[in-house]
């Protein structure tokens, strides 16, 4: 019988810097179930959550800019619009879209 199990955790190293590391380990019994040998492995993976805070910082904000991008404020207005539907005095609101023509000829100098 094998048993597996993974955990991500994080620790400081000898410089100070915060390494993030999976923690992998496997368990290994007779079929009495007695323990016959163990393996434990620690990776690095400092750079794949670093990739992984990138990608989830580009889904929700412009590239170009940083600025929350559609995708961002569809998410804040679904929740503003929980939060609104959840209110007990049926309070009234209102949303404005403005487009602004010639935006660009605006921004630049």
């Amino acid at each position: 019988m094998v048993w597996v199990q993974e955990r991500s955790h994080f620790i400081y190293a000898k410089d100070g810097r915060i390494v993030d590391i999976s923690i992998s380990g496997a368990g290994f019994s007779d079929v009495k179930g007695r323990s016959l040998d163990n393996v434990i492995t620690f990776q690095d993976i400092t750079e794949k959550k670093k990739k992984e805070e990138e990608i989830a910082f580009i889904a929700y904000h412009d590239t170009l800019t940083g600025l929350p991008n559609r995708n961002s404020f569809y998410m804040r207005l679904e929740d503003v619009l929980n939060q609104f539907s959840r209110r007990p005095d049926g309070a009234s609101w209102a949303l404005l879209f403005m487009a602004l023509a010639n935006l660009l000829f605006i921004i630049s100098p």
